[in-house]
């Protein structure tokens, strides 16, 4: 193609497919990330197609909708946003410069630490975030140490920056609370990208985690008591100080206690999640996809009383989709769909 515009693209798909006789009228679905270009709801690649095809509907990569939910609930709270920052800055440290990075893993020998590396988040790797705070969270006493090492040493002011945000409470909490957060985030992430996803499946492992990212609002919720034993341990086995950004009132990471932590940090960042995940996976789309589900013949019951009725709601909503003249007609355990 000598463009990566809109038109050109819909072009190439509709000589691919008109060359290959394929009939532009069974085409039943596109799928793309949230680019611009194809999701355009006026001039994308999805509604260009829809021109042609009616019932082609536009299926948004189901791991860049939850990696724009994760973003987004990220940057609705001003510590976290910063934590996140904070990630890809230390990432840039340690990976432009050899000679720091030596520096790390010699402190990581010296405190009988794993030598981990710490990994690049991108916006667009989906499980990149997850793998970063985990690295993180392992090597926090030698990445600490380390930060302050360079600021002693060469005077580097960036160094000296992660290592408050790193060694403020805030900044502990938050690393502890997202590597909670991520996890399940990727757990779910891992399921979207299996070769055989069951859709029905899906819409119960997203509810499973939503009820699991509540459990974490709690106050005394598991993670609660880990941000305490770690203070003490960074504290009293590695005697780094902790709590360095409780200078200004009404700093974004003032906080000192994990109720206080809990309650203006990790609730608000969890709520925001919550809204994001549920409003970008609660759409018609997604419900249709829920639908197609009852022709995976691995999920027909065994037992045939319950055969008779398996079904039924599924196939009336693919129904009134893909024909809205369509009749339903049930006959013992046969259904049948005329469409006018």
């Amino acid at each position: 193609m000598k463009s990566v515009d809109a038109a050109t693209i819909t072009d190439a798909l509709l000589t691919f497919l008109r060359d290959n006789d394929l009939d532009f009228s069974k085409l039943v679905g596109q799928g793309y990330d949230g680019a611009s270009v194809f999701s355009g709801h006026v001039n994308g690649v999805q509604n260009r197609l829809r021109l042609h095809s009616c019932h082609a509907i536009y299926i948004h990569c189901a791991c860049h909708r939850l990696q724009l939910a994760s973003l987004q609930a990220a940057d609705a709270v001003t510590s976290v946003k910063k934590v996140f920052g904070a990630m890809s800055n230390l990432w840039k440290l340690f990976h432009y410069s050899p000679k720091k990075n030596e520096t790390l893993v010699a402190v990581q020998a010296a405190l009988n630490l794993p030598e981990l590396k710490v990994v690049k988040p991108s916006d667009t790797r989906w499980l990149s975030h997850e793998k970063c705070i985990r690295a993180i969270r392992k090597e926090l006493p030698a990445i600490i140490t380390t930060l302050y090492q360079l600021y002693e040493n060469s005077g580097d002011a960036e160094a000296y920056g992660l290592a408050l945000i790193f060694s403020s409470f805030s900044g502990v909490a938050t690393v502890i609370l997202l590597s909670e957060v991520l996890d399940l985030l990727a757990r779910l992430n891992c399921f979207m990208q299996r070769r055989a996803a069951d859709f029905s499946a899906l819409q119960r492992m997203i509810e499973n985690v939503t009820q699991e990212l509540k459990l974490l609002k709690r106050s005394g919720a598991e993670w609660c008591s880990e941000v305490t034993s770690v203070v003490e341990n960074l504290e009293k086995q590695y005697e780094i100080p902790v709590g360095h950004l409780r200078t200004r009132k009404g700093s974004a990471m003032a906080y000192d206690s994990v109720e206080e932590f809990r309650a203006n940090v990790a609730v608000p960042y969890l709520d925001a999640l919550l809204d994001n995940i549920e409003s970008r996976f609660s759409d018609d789309v997604v419900k249709l996809l829920v639908s197609s589900s009852v022709f995976n013949p691995a999920l027909l019951p065994r037992d045939e009383a319950l055969l008779a009725e398996y079904g039924t709601t599924e196939i009336e909503s693919l129904a009134q989709f893909y024909g809205s003249e369509a009749e339903v007609i049930y006959d013992d355990s046969q259904i049948t769909i005329l469409s006018g």
